[in-house]
């Protein structure tokens, strides 16, 4: 695969986005077996930077951060 054909992230949040904007996930990787996974998406049309932006400034981001600190809250009370 081409470096620029490709777009790397372990983040679940973005990737999420990336899936709800209809970018198309290659692979999913599983890093040295640490649990921590990445996920691998198609950016044929070099796109991914401009939905990293908007991902960014969207609601979703929003949403994603807000859902972070009601799990950490449960986790506190527990």
């Amino acid at each position: 695969m081409e470096e620029n054909k490709i777009f790397e992230t372990s983040d679940i949040a973005l990737a999420a986005y990336l899936l709800m904007k209809e970018r198309k996930i290659l692979k999913l990787t599983d890093n040295n077996g640490n649990g921590k996974y990445s996920f691998i998406f198609d950016n044929n049309n070099n796109r991914v930077e401009e939905l990293k932006i908007n991902y960014a400034n969207s609601e979703s981001r929003r949403f994603d951060g807000s859902m972070r600190i009601i799990k950490m809250m449960i986790k506190s009370k527990g």
